[in-house]
């Protein structure tokens, strides 16, 4: 399920509002807001596609509303999967061996 992104929503934004945009696109499943930015849920790529390039950039509440693709749960945990190394050295072959620094240096 595509998930966008929604951000510079500022701290008079009212849910409604936001909702109200997106009344549009029939495809909405969910809206998921925090403080200063949100999520919508949409079951459709294209809805989102046509979100993305109708309403970012738009003003809401005197802010210009930024809208960009969101990563999943899945996504973001496949790519916190390839961000971290498990200390395995599955990057590369090559290490590095310092010595002969001082006892005092950390």
């Amino acid at each position: 399920m595509p998930r966008l992104f929604l951000c510079n929503l500022g701290d008079d934004y009212s849910s409604v509002e936001i909702k109200d945009l997106f009344e549009r696109y029939k495809s909405v499943s969910g809206f998921n807001f925090k403080s200063k930015y949100g999520f919508v849920d949409m079951e459709s790529r294209e809805d989102c596609e046509h979100a993305i390039g109708n309403l970012n950039g738009i003003t809401c509440n005197g802010r210009k509303l930024r809208i960009e693709w969101g990563n999943s749960n899945r996504e973001r945990y496949a790519s916190a999967k390839k961000r971290y190394s498990d200390g395995k050295y599955k990057k590369s072959n090559w290490r590095v061996i310092v010595s002969g620094l001082d006892e005092r240096t950390s």
